[in-house]
């Protein structure tokens, strides 16, 4: 597992999970340049490689976190 985690905006209530969708981005980001192609592709990265991406709240306060999780075998 490696975790990122900030202190930043977080995610401004969206669905954490649609935003693996391609082009979803949180509701707080309107004066942020973007894609909202991040989240996809690493989702996806990880998918291929056995593991998942894991989107949460950070749990210490404002922000987010990001987890990379892979199968140990």
């Amino acid at each position: 597992r490696l975790s990122v985690t900030d202190r930043g905006r977080g995610f401004g209530g969206a669905d954490i999970e649609g935003l693996k969708r391609r082009f979803a981005r949180g509701a707080n980001v309107e004066d942020i340049v973007g894609s909202g192609l991040g989240l996809t592709i690493a989702d996806e990265v990880a998918r291929a490689h056995g593991g998942r991406l894991d989107i949460a709240t950070n749990q210490n306060g404002e922000g987010a976190c990001v987890s990379l999780v892979f199968p140990r075998s």
